[in-house]
């Protein structure tokens, strides 16, 4: 039975969201996958009915979803929101994730030896604090996260599930080599956990005990169990510690914070500041935000503390964000989270100008019908190429359509646009449409006023 309908924003189906929000209705296919999260928990159907209203301030069509955003409504975020995992963060991590945030910091930070950034949540495998160590050679990196876990089991195919003490899953993950497999994983969530759990009642009773400060570990067929894994990551530059926003550190240089602060509410956001403002050294920088692969669908703020304040510089987003391949422009826990609502508005207001949107669009269209990932369907909506490549090539293909965008020109006219509609804004060092973010809390209060 579907639970009743909850909270002022209450919603019964999702042909109501698309006709309340969008004022149109994806292909059937597209919309029988978003339904699946009809039957969800609270916490689904209220991010769901989110997702719908950031869809609007963006002035997003319902012929634009994607097979990727369906299936983001209807099975991954059922089975990835906190609730699904006793209310902890899962992490959702990639080699190269912030490939141009740290192209950001390299432009933006002076060079030399005895620099120190924090990498918060860097999840596990810590790959963005391993990026951040390979990238900068002669800094000393610190990443940090609330949770590594005792145990890691992978699979034949570098999937893989971290364990508690007590062997208990707290949240399992495609291997980096096949990321297409988080497709598969989420497709049928208990089987996938029964899965990881076999696989570790085997391979247990081989894992020898660890020596002091070292981890262990066992392989069998082409499956591997680790104990005290994160050890394993450590090299002369990187550290890695169990801690969250708000621990003690040592003042560091840089605090980059992706794909966090996502989930937390206003005043958590507030602490954060503070934390930061505490941790950085005069000068420093606190980048915060949300990406996806290669930093792709990016929007991130700048942060810098200077006379003792933390004084933002810049919010930034990348053009992928005006027609989004997945659901991540729109994954956010709470109404105001800062990153999201400013996109979404800027977003709007490009989206507004109708020669932009028609000259974007028709590019757009060509550029994923060029690549293998996306066509037209006879009604107008999009669906999988039929000659779509594979899904481990979709992040490189993106990441060369954004590159064609912002090389052809739609980038300076995203600034001009934005520049007509009061906001200052440029191209920043990487090739993000950049604002001044000095009035994002009155944007941000006026789009909730004017889009409940």
């Amino acid at each position: 039975m579907s639970p009743e309908p909850v909270g002022p924003l209450a919603w019964t189906g999702v042909e109501e969201l698309c006709d309340r929000h969008l004022e149109a209705r994806p292909s059937p296919g597209w919309l029988r996958q978003m339904k699946k999260a009809e039957g969800s928990n609270a916490e689904v159907r209220e991010f769901v009915e989110r997702i719908f209203r950031l869809m609007r301030i963006s002035h997003f069509r319902a012929s634009d979803i994607t097979p990727q955003i369906a299936w983001g409504i209807g099975d991954f975020v059922p089975g990835f929101l906190p609730g699904a995992w006793g209310g902890s963060i899962p992490p959702f991590t990639w080699e190269h994730r912030h490939q141009r945030i740290d192209a950001w910091l390299d432009a933006s930070t002076p060079s030399g030896q005895g620099r120190e950034m924090l990498e918060m949540g860097c999840g596990f495998p810590p790959l963005t604090a391993i990026d951040a160590a390979t990238t900068f050679p002669h800094w000393r990196i610190t990443g940090a996260d609330l949770c590594f876990d005792d145990y890691v089991v992978y699979d034949d195919r570098g999937n893989y599930a971290c364990l508690d003490a007590h062997g208990s899953i707290r949240y399992f993950h495609a291997g980096s080599a096949n990321a297409a497999d988080i497709y598969r994983l989420y497709q049928d969530r208990p089987a996938t956990l029964r899965h990881f759990s076999e696989l570790f009642a085997r391979l247990r009773p081989q894992l020898p005990e660890p020596a002091e400060g070292r981890s262990a570990s066992v392989s069998s067929e082409g499956t591997r169990l680790v104990h005290r894994p994160w050890l394993e990551y450590e090299r002369p530059n990187l550290k890695l510690v169990q801690a969250g926003i708000g621990a003690d550190f040592e003042v560091v240089d840089a605090i980059r914070c992706f794909n966090v602060l996502i989930y937390f509410d206003a005043p958590f956001r507030r602490q954060a500041e503070d934390w930061a403002l505490r941790t950085l050294r005069p000068d420093g920088l606190f980048l915060c935000g949300a990406d996806a692969g290669r930093t792709t669908e990016a929007r991130y703020s700048v942060y810098r503390r200077e006379n003792g304040q933390l004084e933002p510089k810049e919010f930034a987003f990348s053009l992928d964000n005006l027609r989004p391949f997945t659901t991540t422009p729109w994954f956010v826990m709470h109404d105001g989270e800062r990153e999201a609502w400013m996109l979404s508005r800027l977003v709007g207001i490009l989206r507004s100008d109708g020669g932009f949107r028609r000259s974007y669009d028709r590019r757009m269209d060509e550029l994923l019908q060029e690549k293998r990932l996306l066509v037209r369907d006879r009604d107008g909506c999009l669906a999988a190429a039929p000659n779509q490549l594979e899904p481990s090539e979709w992040v490189p293909a993106r990441e060369k359509i954004l590159n064609t965008l912002e090389n052809e020109g739609f980038l300076e006219a995203a600034v001009a646009i934005l520049g007509k509609a009061g906001f200052n804004a440029w191209r920043n060092h990487v090739g993000h449409v950049a604002v001044n973010p000095a009035t994002c809390d009155l944007w941000i209060r006026d789009t909730l006023e004017n889009h409940p």
